[in-house]
């Protein structure tokens, strides 16, 4: 596994918090939130994480949550904000498992996710995913939330204690490993797929491997006109890939492409200038 690789994995945990935080902004801040403002500033995870949680009401709504997630869902923001983080993670964890057939999984799971990675609760990540997923062996959201568990493990192994490199080999393998049986389940689970994408992408010798999970995602358009996908990601990642792989004419297409579709995304625009720099000093 090249080092390049094993810094990839990390990507696979910022792919759930994506899902559900495009549009964070648009909600009004609530007392609690700006009663917290003062210790965000000494704590910039909690700001994160308290956006994270504004946005993710936000989409509970509009998807018409349970009673008893959306219960669970603000009395694990009430906690969180009063400094209790294991409350907030029980209480994410139990709504995890009411929404584990649900898309508004992916929403809980956000929120649990970038709470920790971001307060290092890896160990507790991997276990209760495991558990998940030997409850629900059969839904591919559950299986990708392990692979983003193994992967933020792999990463904080490689970043903090570089003679562990057979655990940090270990977990990113297992990280794959969820990726695959997810999508071996659904063909067409959009995380799973661009989570394998971006990770063989930063393989050399995967490369076509990447290039395959980025075109199938590239055939369900569909998905381009779901708000639950943030599909800009698709033409983002691929050009990056194609970047790094010297092939620029391909990766100029494919980024003209998606600011087609995204005209006002400027990562998209940032990376199409790189490429176009490239291009023009060769």
């Amino acid at each position: 596994m090249s080092n390049s690789f094993r810094s990839a994995i990390a990507i696979l945990a910022l792919i759930a918090g994506i899902l559900s935080t495009a549009d964070a902004s648009t909600r009004p801040t609530t007392e609690q939130t700006r009663a917290q403002t003062g210790k965000s500033v000494q704590d910039p995870r909690a700001a994160r994480i308290l956006k994270n949680f504004q946005a993710g009401r936000k989409v509970l709504i509009q998807t018409s949550a349970s009673e008893p997630v959306m219960k669970d869902f603000d009395q694990a923001e009430q906690q969180f904000a009063a400094g209790d983080l294991d409350g907030a993670l029980s209480r994410l964890e139990a709504a995890l498992k009411r929404e584990a057939r649900r898309s508004t999984f992916r929403v809980i799971w956000s929120t649990y996710d970038r709470i920790t990675e971001d307060y290092e609760k890896f160990d507790r990540y991997v276990f209760f995913m495991q558990d998940l997923v030997n409850a629900y062996p059969n839904v591919p959201d559950v299986r990708a939330a392990l692979a983003s568990a193994y992967g933020v493990k792999a990463a904080h192994l490689q970043k903090t204690n570089p003679a562990a490199m057979k655990d940090v080999i270990r977990y990113g393998n297992l990280s794959v490993d969820q990726l695959d049986v997810a999508l071996a389940i659904d063909p067409e689970s959009f995380m799973a797929r661009l989570a394998r994408g971006i990770t063989f992408s930063y393989e050399p010798a995967r490369l076509a491997d990447a290039e395959q999970d980025f075109d199938k995602l590239l055939s369900l358009q569909v998905m381009r006109k779901n708000p639950w996908y943030p599909y800009y990601m698709v033409y983002y990642y691929y050009g990056d890939a194609l970047k790094r792989g010297n092939s620029l004419t391909r990766a100029r297409e494919v980024l003209t492409l998606g600011l087609h579709y995204y005209p006002v995304n400027e990562d998209l625009k940032r990376l199409l200038d790189e490429v176009n720099k490239l291009g023009a000093s060769r």
